[in-house]
């Protein structure tokens, strides 16, 4: 016996349904969840082109960029990626990792030396412990 093309597609579009009324039916939903609620304002880690926010300390991690060639992170920072050629940087708190992408950097920081990372360390970086 065989089955029209039409009788074929009607099969398919309702097991479709049924697949897509049994998903719906896994899914919970109690009281207690919180519906989420749009907020307004931009986060701390973006600016408002989405551009990342530069020179600064945002959730333990800085990326020092740009035409700056003095740069101070007076409380550190857990993670700082250097992506600047001929700047001085000067990290007056404890920093865990230390990237470097630019070249000619002096970079003084406080505490415990920090583990350098990443392959492309540059050329001409130095560190120096306060």
């Amino acid at each position: 016996m065989r089955t029209r093309p039409t009788t074929r597609l009607a099969l398919s579009g309702l097991a479709a349904l049924a697949l897509v009324a049994g998903l719906a039916a896994c899914t919970s939903s109690t009281s207690d969840d919180a519906a989420p609620t749009p907020s307004t304002t931009p986060s701390a880690t973006a600016e408002a082109d989405g551009a990342p926010v530069v020179n600064e300390c945002v959730d333990g991690q800085a990326v020092l960029s740009g035409a700056e060639k003095d740069i101070s992170l007076p409380d550190g920072c857990d993670t700082v990626y250097v992506v600047t050629s001929d700047a001085t940087v000067d990290l007056g708190g404890p920093v865990a990792k230390l990237f470097f992408e630019g070249t000619g950097n002096t970079v003084t920081y406080t505490g415990d030396a920090p583990e350098i990372g990443g392959t492309t360390d540059g050329d001409g970086n130095t560190t120096t412990a306060r």
